[in-house]
């Protein structure tokens, strides 16, 4: 993998109190994503969207620049 692409709520490589918001194309701190008065987009949907695309397959994420096991906001435990 060359380059490392991010889906929506993707938690930035170099600071994990980032995160990914493919609306703002812009690396934010974890409330921006469930806050209610600053609500740019359906986080929920632009997540799940991108997560249908890429699937289960190692290929889809491998040809995207994705590690399968990225941590993201909306899949953390």
């Amino acid at each position: 993998m060359s380059q490392r692409h991010y889906i929506h709520g993707d938690q930035q490589s170099g600071d994990p109190s980032k995160f990914y918001c493919s609306a703002c194309d812009a690396f934010l701190e974890e409330s921006h994503f469930f806050s209610r008065e600053d609500k740019c987009c359906d986080h929920w949907g632009k997540y799940d969207a991108a997560v249908k695309v890429l699937g289960n397959s190692a290929k889809a994420h491998r040809d995207f620049g994705r590690p399968m096991n990225a941590s993201n906001v909306f899949s953390r435990s």
